[in-house]
């Protein structure tokens, strides 16, 4: 592939791609998570305590 081929190749990728405000529209859009289980504290900390085991 020619340098010209992959700089249009990339172009087009990155063309077809939303706009920031496209993207934070959709994102605004999605239902909340849901603030039920462990909050993530107690799971960063079962993590690293996982790790010092091994």
């Amino acid at each position: 592939m020619s340098l010209r081929s992959y700089v249009v190749e990339v172009l087009h990728r990155h063309a077809a791609l939303p706009t920031l405000e496209e993207w934070l529209d959709e994102v605004r859009g999605d239902p909340p998570l849901p603030s039920e289980g462990p909050e993530s504290v107690t799971l960063v900390e079962d993590g690293r305590r996982d790790i010092d085991v091994v």
